[in-house]
């Protein structure tokens, strides 16, 4: 099951253009989260079990407004509340992880 759904901001209003799509198992339990701005996949977040890998596409910071998207979007989940900013984002990508069990990783072809 997917379940597509606006970006909440931070004063709780939907954001146009902005998109949440979470990817569900038959059990229910969420195995991918995705944060795309327009048209462009800015994040993939998979989830197997205990195990969080993170994909920053290429479009991830395309311009100031969806850097401001993406930070609010990382702001909801526990395992990426860390990425508050470019330098923190970049941080991760060198060392390859955000916390225990959550990778991080860069694909230019994620788009």
């Amino acid at each position: 099951m997917m379940k597509v759904e606006n970006l909440i901001n931070a004063r709780g209003n939907r954001v146009a253009n902005q998109f949440v799509i979470t990817d569900y198992d038959s059990e229910k339990n969420v195995r991918t989260i995705v944060f795309q701005s327009y048209e462009s996949i800015c994040v993939k977040i998979n989830i197997k079990n205990e195990n969080v890998s993170i994909t920053l596409g290429r479009d991830y910071d395309y311009s100031k407004t969806t850097s401001k998207h993406l930070y609010n979007f990382f702001s909801h989940y526990p395992c990426t509340n860390t990425l508050i900013d470019k330098k923190s984002i970049d941080t991760a990508l060198k060392i390859g992880y955000v916390k225990n069990n959550v990778k991080i990783k860069y694909d230019e072809t994620l788009v």
